[in-house]
């Protein structure tokens, strides 16, 4: 899933405002449930596809696991950004793991 990567590095570089501000609603849904649904109906698209779009073996896991990397490497580069940032290997590490383990 490199193409996962190259868009983490998208919403980075020329997304950076607009991920910012997903970023300050994330942290509004902490405080108010209707933007939480939001976040819970994201999660409902993308169990099947890490069942069938990346053979997944415990997609609500998975999920949940590739949402909380992407979540970091977002915050991470957003708040300290590195010019040596490569969520691609990042991305592909996890993918391996789910069929690893």
């Amino acid at each position: 899933m490199p193409a996962g990567g190259r868009l983490i590095r998208e919403f980075t570089v020329k997304g950076r405002v607009v991920t910012l501000a997903r970023y300050a609603l994330f942290v509004e849904a902490a405080v108010r449930p209707a933007i939480e649904a939001g976040r819970a109906r994201l999660a409902e698209w993308g169990v099947p596809l890490a069942r069938y779009a990346l053979g997944s073996t415990d997609p609500p896991a998975h999920f949940r696991s590739l949402l909380a990397l992407v979540d970091g490497l977002l915050g991470n580069q957003l708040a300290t950004p590195d010019d040596a940032f490569d969520p691609e290997s990042a991305v592909a590490a996890l993918l391996h793991g789910f069929h690893a383990g």
